[in-house]
């Protein structure tokens, strides 16, 4: 669920406090999940015999983005390798680039 905006003349929510924190991580949220939907866009251009490992590691991947940060990071790994093995299309190229930036947003 994306940050509700403040009311016009409220106060930003000091850094480090709880309402700064679950607003930060509404953000890296959004943010994983625009990157893994962009992903499964780029799944088109694989191979056709590596479309599907690459879909469900992504849609799986997808499935825990609201979840455990941890097991979110083994997914986007997972999905990382699949599309890896991908890499000498522009698709797989796109994917890799793509995942390699979600432990960015999640500080990781």
């Amino acid at each position: 669920m994306p940050a509700r905006p403040l009311p016009p003349g409220d106060r930003l929510p000091a850094p480090g406090s709880a309402s700064a924190a679950a607003s930060v991580r509404a953000d890296d949220t959004d943010q994983v999940r625009i990157i893994l939907v962009t992903a499964l866009g780029q799944v088109p251009f694989l191979p056709a015999e590596k479309q599907t490992a690459v879909s469900v590691a992504l849609q799986r991947a997808g499935a825990l983005v609201t979840g455990d940060r941890d097991r979110l990071m083994d997914a986007v790994n997972r999905a990382l390798y699949a599309a890896a093995d991908a890499v000498e299309t522009p698709g797989g190229q796109s994917i890799v680039a793509l995942l390699a930036h979600v432990p960015k947003v999640l500080g990781g």
